[in-house]
């Protein structure tokens, strides 16, 4: 029959761009996290498996610790 398989009943969205997220360890013992999707949010959690994810407040170009106990990272749109 005609229009056996549906073909073009889908329906497609642009993928976001790339948020350019980057990770550097500096000499003086911390971490600087750096994006350049303004949109982004920065969230982290001691525990990637359970949450609770809990946003960071700041913007691109944050620098923690690095001898803190265990924190992951994420970042959304």
């Amino acid at each position: 029959p005609a229009n056996r398989y549906a073909a073009g009943t889908f329906a497609f969205e642009p993928d976001l761009p790339p948020t350019g997220l980057t990770i550097q360890l500096n000499p003086n013992s911390t971490v600087r996290l750096d994006w350049t999707d303004a949109t982004g949010v920065l969230e982290c959690t001691p525990n990637v498996s359970t949450g609770p994810w809990q946003v960071v407040p700041g913007a691109s170009g944050l620098t923690v610790p690095s001898n803190l106990p265990k924190e992951c990272f994420r970042l959304t749109r």
